[in-house]
């Protein structure tokens, strides 16, 4: 089952205030993003209006009443008579992964950065604002969502109780510098927050931060100096 809810920006604060302390706690096999932009049309088109904040859940169920059971939670937002719209149906695995891809459509410039953190709503809802108010056309935005805290045994293995990502799209060269500056600008301006960055969502070549734990970033080079001494193969770009 699937669930979207599209409120307006003047309840962002409630809004990430009660997703931030009630996401974390939600049952495992539900997942819930926060994302601002441009509203979808079903054809993946941006509706015409002002940048909205969408709630997309998903929930994997064994029945449509366990899933609903489990959505749930979702009911005790604070602002729900507020959305503009409100929807929860079946959903496909095609249509789900159909949906992600109306997020960035083919066919522009993109340019993404991210951030894990740790801090609360106190810190967060303030520090967050700007970022989600000045998304700079109707195919960027801004998404977060809460992160299971399960241990990851991996080189890549900053996480953090929240996932923050910036995505700017445009079409005319003679804009990079604008739609760059946007991305990179509000990272950089939330770095005190930050544990570091996953990779996928990376803006190295214009803001390297860290994308391994300092344990696991000591084990990689150790290994890297045992099998291959003469660097025969490239390491990944370093602070």
């Amino acid at each position: 089952m699937a669930s979207v809810h599209v409120y307006p920006l003047d309840v962002y604060e409630e809004l990430l205030t009660w997703a931030i302390e009630t996401g974390p706690d939600l049952d495992p096999r539900v997942e819930i993003l926060f994302l601002a932009t441009n509203p979808r049309l079903p054809d993946g088109r941006p509706a015409p209006g002002p940048t909205a904040i969408q709630i997309i859940t998903c929930a994997m169920a064994s029945t449509e009443a366990e899933a609903l059971d489990i959505l749930s939670p979702l009911d005790t937002n604070p602002v729900i008579d507020s959305a503009l719209t409100r929807a929860t149906f079946p959903a496909t695995m095609d249509q789900m992964y159909a949906a992600v891809d109306a997020l960035e459509p083919s066919g522009h410039r993109w340019l993404a950065d991210n951030m894990w953190t740790d801090a609360g709503a106190d810190v967060l809802v303030p520090q967050l604002r700007e970022l989600f108010t000045t998304v700079p056309n109707e195919i960027s935005h801004v998404l977060w969502y809460p992160w299971p805290g399960h241990p990851i045994d991996a080189a890549f293995s900053n996480t953090g109780r929240f996932y923050i990502a910036a995505y700017a799209g445009w079409d005319d060269p003679a804009q990079d510098d604008a739609y760059v500056g946007w991305v990179t600008g509000q990272m950089r301006r939330l770095e005190p927050l930050s544990k570091g960055i996953q990779l996928g969502d990376e803006n190295l070549v214009n803001r390297p931060w860290r994308y391994l734990a300092e344990d696991n970033e000591r084990r990689l080079e150790e290994l890297r100096e045992q099998y291959d001494p003469h660097g025969r193969f490239f390491g990944y770009l370093r602070l």
